[in-house]
Protein backbone atom coordinates (compact mmCIF):
# COMPACT_ATOMS: atom_id res chain seq x y z
CA UNK A 1 0.00 0.00 0.00
CA UNK A 2 1.08 3.35 -0.58
CA UNK A 3 2.52 5.97 1.81
CA UNK A 4 -0.58 8.30 2.41
CA UNK A 5 0.54 12.42 1.09
CA UNK A 6 0.57 14.46 3.67
CA UNK A 7 -1.10 17.83 2.56
CA UNK A 8 0.32 21.25 2.76
CA UNK A 9 -1.85 23.29 0.69
CA UNK A 10 -4.38 21.29 -1.50
CA UNK A 11 -5.51 24.50 -3.43
CA UNK A 12 -1.73 24.58 -5.05
CA UNK A 13 -1.58 20.94 -4.91
CA UNK A 14 1.49 21.12 -1.80
CA UNK A 15 2.27 17.90 -0.85
CA UNK A 16 4.36 16.20 1.29
CA UNK A 17 5.69 12.80 0.30
CA UNK A 18 5.97 10.91 3.32
CA UNK A 19 9.71 8.64 4.01
CA UNK A 20 9.08 7.62 7.42
CA UNK A 21 11.78 9.70 8.50
CA UNK A 22 12.07 12.76 10.82
CA UNK A 23 8.98 14.71 11.83
CA UNK A 24 7.39 15.39 8.17
CA UNK A 25 3.79 16.29 9.88
CA UNK A 26 5.65 19.76 11.23
CA UNK A 27 7.88 20.48 8.35
CA UNK A 28 3.95 20.06 6.42
CA UNK A 29 2.66 22.76 8.98
CA UNK A 30 5.87 24.88 8.91
CA UNK A 31 5.71 24.71 5.00
CA UNK A 32 1.78 25.82 5.45
CA UNK A 33 2.20 28.51 7.41
CA UNK A 34 5.51 29.70 5.54
CA UNK A 35 3.51 29.62 2.55
CA UNK A 36 -0.27 31.00 3.63
CA UNK A 37 0.37 33.50 6.86
CA UNK A 38 3.44 34.40 6.53
CA UNK A 39 5.23 37.05 4.09
CA UNK A 40 5.06 35.11 0.70
CA UNK A 41 3.18 38.20 -1.85
CA UNK A 42 0.36 36.53 -3.48
CA UNK A 43 1.69 37.57 -6.74
CA UNK A 44 4.64 35.24 -6.34
CA UNK A 45 2.82 32.25 -4.92
CA UNK A 46 0.81 32.37 -8.26
CA UNK A 47 4.07 32.17 -10.32
CA UNK A 48 5.44 29.19 -8.41
CA UNK A 49 2.16 27.91 -8.55
CA UNK A 50 2.09 28.10 -12.77
CA UNK A 51 5.60 26.92 -12.76
CA UNK A 52 4.81 24.01 -11.21
CA UNK A 53 1.93 23.34 -13.35
CA UNK A 54 2.66 24.55 -16.55
CA UNK A 55 6.09 24.09 -16.74
CA UNK A 56 7.40 21.56 -19.86
CA UNK A 57 10.92 21.63 -19.28
CA UNK A 58 12.98 18.29 -19.03
CA UNK A 59 13.65 18.43 -15.99
CA UNK A 60 10.01 18.07 -14.89
CA UNK A 61 9.85 15.06 -16.75
CA UNK A 62 13.22 13.50 -15.07
CA UNK A 63 11.38 13.81 -11.58
CA UNK A 64 7.95 12.51 -12.82
CA UNK A 65 9.01 9.48 -15.22
CA UNK A 66 12.75 9.11 -14.90
CA UNK A 67 13.73 9.53 -11.06
CA UNK A 68 10.70 6.79 -9.99
CA UNK A 69 12.73 4.22 -12.18
CA UNK A 70 16.21 4.94 -10.81
CA UNK A 71 14.54 5.12 -7.22
CA UNK A 72 13.06 1.62 -7.73
CA UNK A 73 16.64 -0.04 -8.18
CA UNK A 74 17.87 1.77 -5.06
CA UNK A 75 18.90 -0.94 -2.56
CA UNK A 76 16.79 -1.99 0.03
CA UNK A 77 18.48 -0.13 2.72
CA UNK A 78 17.93 2.90 1.42
CA UNK A 79 15.96 5.30 3.24
CA UNK A 80 13.03 5.36 1.33
CA UNK A 81 13.08 1.09 1.17
CA UNK A 82 11.92 -0.75 -2.36
CA UNK A 83 10.18 2.09 -4.47
CA UNK A 84 7.42 1.03 -7.19
CA UNK A 85 5.64 3.81 -9.08
CA UNK A 86 3.07 5.57 -6.96
CA UNK A 87 0.79 8.45 -6.95
CA UNK A 88 3.68 10.55 -5.47
CA UNK A 89 5.93 10.15 -8.44
CA UNK A 90 3.85 12.90 -10.46
CA UNK A 91 3.71 15.45 -8.38
CA UNK A 92 5.38 18.55 -8.87
CA UNK A 93 6.51 19.62 -6.78
CA UNK A 94 7.51 16.54 -5.08
CA UNK A 95 8.33 17.80 -1.17
CA UNK A 96 10.53 15.23 0.83
CA UNK A 97 11.69 15.29 4.28
CA UNK A 98 15.31 12.53 4.01
CA UNK A 99 17.99 11.38 5.85
CA UNK A 100 20.26 12.52 3.67
CA UNK A 101 20.77 11.83 -0.22
CA UNK A 102 23.55 11.65 -3.06
CA UNK A 103 25.52 14.41 -5.61
CA UNK A 104 21.94 15.19 -6.94
CA UNK A 105 18.14 14.62 -7.07
CA UNK A 106 18.64 11.47 -9.71
CA UNK A 107 21.53 9.58 -7.61
CA UNK A 108 19.48 8.12 -5.00
CA UNK A 109 18.48 8.46 -1.48
CA UNK A 110 20.99 7.22 1.36
CA UNK A 111 19.91 6.48 5.30
CA UNK A 112 23.35 7.93 6.74
CA UNK A 113 22.49 11.43 8.69
CA UNK A 114 25.77 12.26 8.36
CA UNK A 115 25.41 12.12 4.39
CA UNK A 116 23.92 14.66 2.74
CA UNK A 117 24.97 17.97 0.12
CA UNK A 118 22.95 20.51 2.48
CA UNK A 119 20.11 21.15 5.27
CA UNK A 120 17.81 22.15 2.41
CA UNK A 121 18.09 21.70 -1.37
CA UNK A 122 15.96 22.33 -4.57
CA UNK A 123 16.42 20.43 -7.61
CA UNK A 124 15.31 20.21 -11.37
CA UNK A 125 13.96 23.08 -12.15
CA UNK A 126 12.17 23.83 -9.37
CA UNK A 127 10.05 20.50 -9.42
CA UNK A 128 11.97 18.38 -6.55
CA UNK A 129 12.41 20.08 -2.56
CA UNK A 130 14.58 18.64 -0.76
CA UNK A 131 15.47 18.60 3.37
CA UNK A 132 17.40 17.11 5.61
CA UNK A 133 15.71 15.64 8.90
CA UNK A 134 18.35 15.15 11.26
CA UNK A 135 18.56 18.98 10.63
CA UNK A 136 15.68 20.84 10.10
CA UNK A 137 13.92 18.69 12.95
CA UNK A 138 16.03 20.07 15.66
CA UNK A 139 15.35 24.14 13.92
CA UNK A 140 13.45 26.38 15.51
CA UNK A 141 10.08 27.26 13.68
CA UNK A 142 11.44 30.55 12.52
CA UNK A 143 14.66 29.40 11.28
CA UNK A 144 12.56 26.69 9.49
CA UNK A 145 10.37 28.71 7.85
CA UNK A 146 13.48 31.23 6.49
CA UNK A 147 15.28 27.98 4.82
CA UNK A 148 12.01 27.00 3.50
CA UNK A 149 11.53 30.83 2.41
CA UNK A 150 15.23 30.14 1.04
CA UNK A 151 14.09 27.23 -1.21
CA UNK A 152 11.10 28.69 -2.65
CA UNK A 153 12.95 31.50 -3.27
CA UNK A 154 14.88 29.17 -5.92
CA UNK A 155 11.75 27.90 -7.61
CA UNK A 156 10.59 31.47 -8.28
CA UNK A 157 13.87 32.39 -9.59
CA UNK A 158 13.83 29.10 -12.00
CA UNK A 159 9.73 30.38 -12.65
CA UNK A 160 11.12 33.75 -13.89
CA UNK A 161 14.16 32.39 -15.66
CA UNK A 162 17.57 32.27 -13.65
CA UNK A 163 19.25 34.75 -16.16
CA UNK A 164 16.18 37.19 -16.78
CA UNK A 165 16.30 37.68 -13.61
CA UNK A 166 19.76 37.78 -12.67
CA UNK A 167 20.49 39.62 -16.18
CA UNK A 168 23.41 37.38 -16.91
CA UNK A 169 24.27 33.67 -17.14
CA UNK A 170 24.74 32.32 -13.62
CA UNK A 171 27.92 31.38 -11.98
CA UNK A 172 29.09 29.23 -8.86
CA UNK A 173 27.77 31.20 -5.56
CA UNK A 174 25.40 33.82 -7.92
CA UNK A 175 22.30 31.20 -7.31
CA UNK A 176 22.77 31.41 -3.38
CA UNK A 177 23.20 35.49 -3.31
CA UNK A 178 19.96 35.89 -5.61
CA UNK A 179 17.73 33.35 -3.65
CA UNK A 180 18.93 34.95 -0.39
CA UNK A 181 17.95 38.28 -1.44
CA UNK A 182 14.92 37.56 -2.90
CA UNK A 183 13.83 36.14 0.82
CA UNK A 184 15.31 38.22 2.36
CA UNK A 185 14.94 41.97 0.71
CA UNK A 186 11.95 41.54 -0.65
CA UNK A 187 10.06 38.75 1.55
CA UNK A 188 11.34 39.77 4.58
CA UNK A 189 13.04 36.22 5.62
CA UNK A 190 16.16 36.88 7.60
CA UNK A 191 18.66 34.11 6.31
CA UNK A 192 21.15 35.10 8.83
CA UNK A 193 18.98 33.31 11.36
CA UNK A 194 19.81 29.96 9.51
CA UNK A 195 23.38 30.49 9.41
CA UNK A 196 23.92 31.68 12.88
CA UNK A 197 21.40 28.63 14.02
CA UNK A 198 23.45 26.43 11.64
CA UNK A 199 26.83 27.97 13.60
CA UNK A 200 25.66 26.99 16.98
CA UNK A 201 24.40 24.19 16.39
CA UNK A 202 27.79 22.93 14.75
CA UNK A 203 26.93 22.94 11.18
CA UNK A 204 28.57 24.49 8.36
CA UNK A 205 26.60 26.31 5.73
CA UNK A 206 28.90 28.38 3.43
CA UNK A 207 29.98 29.55 0.17
CA UNK A 208 33.52 28.26 -1.03
CA UNK A 209 35.99 31.74 -1.51
CA UNK A 210 36.62 31.42 -5.03
CA UNK A 211 32.78 31.31 -5.72
CA UNK A 212 32.07 33.82 -3.63
CA UNK A 213 34.86 36.09 -5.66
CA UNK A 214 32.69 35.09 -8.77
CA UNK A 215 29.49 35.78 -7.66
CA UNK A 216 30.45 39.43 -6.08
CA UNK A 217 31.98 39.94 -9.01
CA UNK A 218 29.27 39.28 -11.38
CA UNK A 219 26.93 41.26 -8.97
CA UNK A 220 29.34 44.36 -8.12
CA UNK A 221 32.04 44.40 -10.85
CA UNK A 222 31.00 46.73 -14.60
CA UNK A 223 28.46 45.39 -15.80
CA UNK A 224 27.05 43.97 -12.35
CA UNK A 225 23.60 44.23 -11.37
CA UNK A 226 24.78 47.00 -8.55
CA UNK A 227 27.58 48.24 -10.84
CA UNK A 228 28.01 51.78 -10.09
CA UNK A 229 29.36 51.58 -14.28
CA UNK A 230 26.80 52.53 -16.82
CA UNK A 231 26.62 49.68 -19.50
CA UNK A 232 27.07 50.88 -22.61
Amino acid sequence: MFATLIPIVRSSNLYLVPHGVGNDRRLAECFRDTWKKKKLPLADRRLMVKHWREDQSPAKCMVQVVQPKVMRNLNKDAACGPHFLSPSDFLSPKIELLSGWVSGWDDGIVADDDHGEGIGEVFANGHLMRFHASIVDQMPDNVLACLIAHELAHVAIYAVGEEQYLGFKPGDGDHEMAADELAGTYWGFDGELIDEWSANAGITKFIEGKSLEDALRHMFGPGGRYSNESVN
